[in-house]
């Protein structure tokens, strides 16, 4: 059996077996709590884990804001950044709202 998850592609061609007690027992408690079997209630926990960042993909993306950064810097003129203060300055007040 094959599941898509986004643009991956799972396959579950055999079956998981948990020797630990512990999480036999943190499986229970979350599946009696939420009301799921435990096998769904494994699922959303695993999809819920894997939707957070990690810190090698928040680096990575502030890698790249950093290069997006340095390629408008290295662009920036006296000019260029006296027209974007100006073009602030007409958009937004002291406080920094919308005029």
């Amino acid at each position: 059996m094959v599941y898509q998850m986004g643009t991956k592609m799972y396959s579950a061609d055999m079956a998981l077996t948990i020797k630990n007690p512990e999480t036999i027992a943190l499986t229970q408690e979350l599946a009696r709590r939420t009301g799921q079997t435990q096998t769904a209630a494994i699922t959303q926990a695993v999809r819920q884990a894997l939707a957070v960042p990690t810190k090698d993909s928040m680096e990575a993306k502030q890698r790249r804001v950093d290069r997006i950064l340095q390629e408008i810097w290295a662009d920036m003129t006296p000019e260029k950044s006296r027209l974007i203060r100006q073009d602030m300055e007409d958009l937004y007040d002291e406080q920094g709202l919308p005029r």
